[in-house]
Formats: structure tokens, C-alpha cells, sequence
């Protein structure tokens, strides 16, 4: 051995790598990366930082040459002397803590995990991404999990990805911060040989610019006649006038005639959706369709079967008279319904949560069984939602337009009767359609409504309640790109005018600039885009998106898919789905929370402090998480990072969720480089070398 390191040592590249020479740039550049770490941090945030800093490529080089340099340094001075003892120490101390900080980087846990009031959470998101396609027939799933990086990704770069799906889609674009630019596209000419047909669905593109925010957005009266923007509710309005004149006003009450909205969701990774058999006749004919109980059907994963699954039961609106009974297993898209509905999906869940304002399958053993729903009616997409222990509950009931159907999902785990909806229940559903923004906030699912404005009604959208702060776009069907544009602050006009595309006008609060783009009408279909966003200092992240395309389509036919969110699509003739977002895990604990509490500032609406009490895995000990009091529990530390309470709602807590099997080893780390320090500085000083105390 002494001959070998004596070898080592006469090398001229060993001499370099193990030198001091090399250990004091090292470090130099380590200690101004971190500091440049540490701006990036407080300007943006600390994803932004891990992303730019931490967990590149050339950072982690960086880390590997130290360890290095420190390892060959304690070898090299082989065979060891007395007086290298607290030399040898403080580098065995400086090896282990870096060897703990890989063992976390590899093998911790890092993510956030929201829990509703009252419910129980045990599903963690990770800051990893994960791209699934979803056999929805076979109930299998191809999972790509990968890590987020700040570089847009083209070409050759996604092959990784690409690799694993046998060419059915193919990934072409990865933008790490992506801004989701939702719009409408003509798909057809119109009926009328000279333009769009005048009793299509109507489509309005506008600017919408403040201080705060500079956005472009569509509405569309058939699917997306209603968003809430900032301070605002804009919705479309549908005037059945000729002309439209910049003094017309609002002659009526709203009348609140209310619709559901366009689905949107986003199977968490342990969602599987699955259409089953092929209906009977008899029930496409509306008569009663009875047949066998309890077909399996997806609980989460590849392969894996959900028992106790029984049946749909459709009923009559308004007499509650049963219409049909549909085994699940003939429970299919397709299925023809009575009043001329028609099932267009349908998704089982055994456990039924919300994440990210989604419904998604939750904690298996915590049984929530539910079922929705997509359906066609007049040729407008509604969402449904049945819960089997919540029979009552109806995102479809007295909205329009008027499906006259009522769903109650059966199961054998749950008796339908025995459970009724609490306005918990309700808020929690009603939430689920949402679309989670950059800033964390929701938007409320569009839910009809026709305000009678002097003959103007709405699409299916808005609630037509003009409480707040309300911009409505009053378009007239044949009437060319003029469109009226009324302001209301808490139920009266406070400004409005005429405009066409092009022209602006500011409204009376926030000074929004609002500038039509333009107007369309005919046969439309929405679409989405993505563009690279800018970045915004001290806010949250924006969303990534990867563009797709299918086996044996163009590549200006596919399609984007921003964090959250999938599409569904026929490849091959088969039915498939394909998901995008951000990595989940299941904890080996959940927890349920009894209540959040949230304290303010004097007369202010800032947080002085907030808290969440708690219990793990169903224990009767009730455990009280604070900023500054985590709980610790089976190597996971739960921390109280924030909170979600939005109106109408239940409020709800956001936990950082953090392993760190590398803590021990970085402790050992720190007391053995704090040993090895005294121990250096001791056989330095006159203590250890009594000769030197008279030394002048």
C-alpha cells in the first residue's frame, strides 16, 4: 500500500487532483455559485434556484470534483503521522457530509400534499414531471417519470422520452415555463354559401391589460362563455337584436339559468379511466336495461381491479321514476341515454379525492366511490359527477341546457342511501373543475348562465349574477365584429361602449385596458397554445407543456399539454389517454385534518399565523402542525407551508411533505469535521507543543 500511494504521488495529474492548488478555486467558484444560488432564491424562488443552480449538471460536477479533490488529498498523505491526525479528521468529516447530501439528492423526498378539512391525504406531488399514455381498454399505463429542467427541449434532446412509448405518440416541444393561451379555430366554412352559419356558436378573442396582468383570452358561447380574470367575471352574451347600439342597457333582472361546463381533468398517476363493454339495445332504446352486478374495473394502476363495483341507475328528473338500470360493464361511451343524451366518457373512482382541483383517485382502503361523467346534449359537452355515498348531489340540476336526467352510481362498498351530502361535500365537488393557475388560485368551473338583457342571453356559462365586478362582450349572431361591451360594478352599469377589433377602453376600476381582437362565428373548436412565459419575481412558477403527436398524424396535428392537464385520443384504433404533469407517491401514512386555523393582522387580510390540527392515520392523538411546529412521523416531517380557502369552498392545508435519509450521515458528518477542527487546532497551538510557550 505505502508503495502504491508513493507511486501515486510521483503522478503529476494525481498531484493536481489531490492538490490544494485545485481545492481553492474549487471552492472559490462553489462558494460564489452558492451565493449566486442564494439571489437567484430571494428574486424569484427556490424551485427557480434548483432548477438554474442546484440540480444542474455542471453544479453537480462541481460537487463530484471536491469530493474527489478531498479524497485523493486524504490518501495521499499515506502512511498517516501523528501529526496528521486532525488533517485526516476534518477531511473524513468533509466526505461524509457530502455523502449524506447525495444520499438525499437520490433517495429523499421533497413535495407538497394538500389536504381538504375534515378529509384524510396521503398523496405527496413531487417537483418531478411524469408523461403517461393510458391504454384506457386494457387498464394499462406507460409511465415516464423525468426531471423538470429550465431549458426548452426539440428533436433528438426528447428521444429519452420518446423511447418508451413505440412511436404511438411522440413528443416534438418541451417547454420547461409555458403561458397556456386557450383560443377557438373555424373547423368549418359555415352552412350559408356566404359566410358563417348565424345560429352557430359565437366566439370573442380580447386583450386584457393592468398593472398586474397582460393577457390575451377567447370566449366562446357554447364552451367557455364565462371566466373569472383578476378582480373580474367576463362573460359572453348572446344578443338576438339585428343591431346593437352603444346605449343599449340592461332592461331585466339576470335570470339564473345555470350550465355545466366543459370537462377538464387530470388523472393523478394512479388514475386509470376505463370505458367498459358495449350497451344493449334495449338500452339504447331508453327502456330498462337490467343485467348482471359488480364488474371490475380500474383502481389505479395496470392491471389492478377494483371490486364492489355495481351499477347506474338513471332516473327521470322530475318524477325521480327509474329509466334505466346500466351494469357498469355496459356503462360505455357511446351508450344512448334517454332524452336524447348521449354518454361521451365515463370514469370510475373507488376513491375519489381532489388534487389540484381535479378528481382523482385518492388513498386506497378510504372508500369514496364515484363516477363521472361527460355528456352530449344538443351537441354541447356537460359534466357530471355521481357519488355513491352522496346520491343527491347534481352538477346538472336546474342548469341548462336541461338534461332532465338524474345519475346515482351503486356500489356494494357504499349503500347509497346511508351517506347524504353536506355542504362540505358539495363545495369539495363543485371545486373539482377548476383550472389551477400559476398563482395557485382556481378558477370556478364555468357554470351557465342567460341573463335576459332587453332579449341577450348567454351561452351555456355564467351564473348571471353581476355582483362585483362583471364585464359582459354582447355579441349579436349574423351581426358582423362589432360587439357591445357593458361594465358592472355590483349590479350597475358603470361604463361601456361599442368597440370593434382593435378598439380599447379602460374600465373604472384597476384601470384594465380591455382591446377586442376579434370576432368569429360558424362551426368552432377550441385550442390551445403554448408559448414560452415570462418569468415574474417572488411569484410561483409558470406551468411546463409538452406538444404531442399521434402514430400516423402530421406534426402541426397535435396537441399541447400543460402541467395538470391530459387529452384524450384514438391511436391505432384503440382508445387511449395521454397525461402530463407533475410525479406523485403515496405515503405509508395519511393524514387527516380536523381543522385549519388561520389568525390576521389587525385589520388586514395578511396571515399572522395559521396552523392545522391533525391526526395520523386515524390515531386518537390529535397533533397541532404550525409554521414552527412540524410533526414528525414514520421518516417523514411534515411541514405547514400554506393554505387554500377559497369562497364556497372547504378550506384546505398544504403541507411540505420531506424525507431526508441523508440526515444522520450529515449529522455524523458535522461532529466528526467539528472533532477533526479542535483536533487541528490543538496539536497547532502551545498546548500540544509546550516549547513554544516561552516562544516571543
Amino acid at each position: 500500500m505505502d508503495q502504491f500511494i508513493a507511486r501515486l504521488n510521483k503522478n503529476p495529474y494525481f498531484r493536481f487532483l489531490s492538490s490544494v492548488q485545485l481545492a481553492i478555486p474549487l471552492l472559490l467558484v462553489l462558494m460564489s455559485v452558492v451565493a449566486a444560488g442564494t439571489i437567484v432564491e430571494s428574486r424569484y424562488n427556490t424551485e427557480y434556484a434548483r432548477l438554474m443552480v442546484y440540480d444542474t449538471w455542471w453544479f453537480g460536477a462541481l460537487m463530484i470534483a471536491l469530493w474527489l479533490n478531498i479524497f485523493l488529498s486524504t490518501i495521499s498523505r499515506y502512511p498517516y503521522k501523528l501529526r496528521h491526525t486532525g488533517f485526516v479528521i476534518v477531511h473524513i468529516g468533509m466526505l461524509t457530509l457530502l455523502a449524506g447530501g447525495w444520499i438525499t439528492k437520490f433517495y429523499g423526498v421533497d413535495g407538497q400534499m394538500r389536504v381538504v378539512e375534515h378529509e384524510s391525504g396521503a398523496t405527496v406531488e413531487l417537483g418531478d414531471l411524469s408523461l403517461e399514455l393510458i391504454d384506457v381498454q386494457s387498464d394499462s399505463a406507460i409511465k415516464v417519470p423525468f426531471a423538470r429542467t429550465a431549458s426548452r427541449l426539440t428533436g433528438s434532446s426528447l428521444d429519452f422520452l420518446n423511447d418508451h412509448f413505440n412511436s404511438k405518440i411522440i413528443v416534438r416541444d418541451y417547454l420547461p415555463f409555458a403561458e397556456i393561451r386557450e383560443g377557438v379555430e373555424i373547423t368549418e366554412p359555415g352552412a350559408q354559401a356566404g359566410g358563417a352559419d348565424p345560429s352557430g356558436p359565437v366566439a370573442v378573442g380580447f386583450m386584457i391589460k393592468s398593472q398586474f396582468f397582460d393577457v390575451s383570452e377567447w370566449l366562446q358561447s357554447q364552451d367557455k362563455p364565462e371566466i373569472h380574470l383578476g378582480p373580474a367575471t367576463i362573460r359572453l352574451v348572446i344578443d338576438s337584436r339585428a343591431s346593437l347600439k352603444e346605449s343599449d342597457k340592461p332592461k331585466s333582472k339576470p335570470r339564473k339559468v345555470k350550465s355545466a361546463a366543459q370537462p377538464h381533468g387530470s388523472p393523478s398517476t394512479a388514475t386509470v379511466a376505463r370505458d367498459v363493454a358495449s350497451s344493449t339495445a334495449s338500452a339504447a332504446n331508453g327502456s330498462d336495461a337490467s343485467g348482471s352486478s359488480a364488474s371490475a374495473t380500474s383502481n389505479g394502476g395496470a392491471g389492478k381491479k377494483a371490486s364492489g363495483l355495481r351499477k347506474v341507475i338513471v332516473k327521470d328528473e322530475a318524477s325521480g321514476k327509474v329509466l334505466m338500470e346500466v351494469p357498469i360493464e355496459k356503462f360505455k361511451a357511446g351508450l344512448q341515454l334517454p332524452k336524447g343524451v348521449i354518454l361521451s366518457a365515463a370514469k370510475f373512482y373507488q376513491n375519489a379525492v381532489v388534487m389540484q382541483n381535479h378528481l382523482a383517485e385518492g388513498e386506497p382502503g378510504k372508500a369514496n366511490p364515484a363516477l363521472e361523467m361527460t355528456l352530449s346534449v344538443s351537441g354541447q359537452n356537460v359534466r357530471e359527477v355521481s357519488y355513491a355515498k352522496f346520491p343527491s348531489f347534481s352538477l346538472t340540476q336546474g342548469k341548462a341546457p336541461a338534461i332532465g336526467l338524474k345519475f346515482s352510481y351503486e356500489t356494494d362498498q357504499v349503500a347509497a342511501e346511508s351517506v347524504e351530502p353536506d355542504v362540505g361535500a358539495h363545495a369539495m365537488v363543485q371545486g373539482s373543475g377548476g383550472n389551477m393557475s400559476s398563482s395557485g388560485e382556481s378558477d370556478p368551473p364555468s357554470v351557465g348562465a342567460a341573463a335576459d338583457v332587453g332579449g341577450a342571453s348567454t351561452g351555456a356559462g355564467s351564473q348571471g349574477s353581476r355582483a362585483g365586478n362583471v364585464i359582459e362582450f354582447h355579441a349579436s349572431p349574423g351581426g358582423g365584429e362589432k360587439v357591445l361591451v357593458v361594465l358592472f360594478k355590483n349590479d350597475k352599469k358603470v361604463g361601456g361602449g361599442v368597440l370593434t377589433p382593435g378598439e380599447s377602453l379602460v374600465t373604472p376600476w384597476m384601470g384594465m385596458k380591455i382591446t377586442l381582437g376579434s370576432v368569429k362565428q360558424g362551426s368552432v373548436s377550441n385550442k390551445t397554445e403554448a408559448v414560452p412565459a415570462q418569468l415574474q419575481p417572488r411569484t410561483e412558477l409558470p406551468p411546463s407543456a409538452v406538444f404531442v403527436t399521434t402514430a400516423g398524424s402530421q406534426a402541426e396535428d397535435g396537441f399541447w399539454l400543460a402541467d395538470g392537464q391530459f387529452r384524450r385520443v384514438s391511436i391505432l384504433g384503440r382508445e387511449y389517454e395521454v397525461y402530463f404533469g407533475h410525479r406523485t407517491m403515496n405515503l405509508p401514512l395519511s393524514v387527516q385534518l380536523l381543522e385549519f386555523k388561520k389568525q390576521d393582522y389587525p385589520g388586514t387580510a395578511t396571515p399572522m399565523s395559521f396552523s392545522s390540527r391533525v391526526k395520523v392515520n386515524g390515531e386518537s392523538e390529535e397533533i397541532t402542525v404550525s409554521m414552527n411546529e412540524p410533526l414528525k412521523r414514520g421518516g417523514y416531517t411534515f411541514y405547514q407551508s400554506s393554505y387554500d380557502i377559497r369562497p364556497g369552498q372547504p378550506r384546505a392545508s398544504i403541507f411540505s411533505v420531506n424525507r431526508d435519509p441523508g440526515r444522520p450521515v450529515k449529522y455524523i458528518g458535522g461532529l466528526i469535521l467539528a472533532l477533526g477542527i479542535i483536533t487541528f487546532t490543538l496539536m497547532r497551538s502551545r498546548v500540544y507543543h509546550p516549547s513554544k510557550k516561552g516562544a516571543t
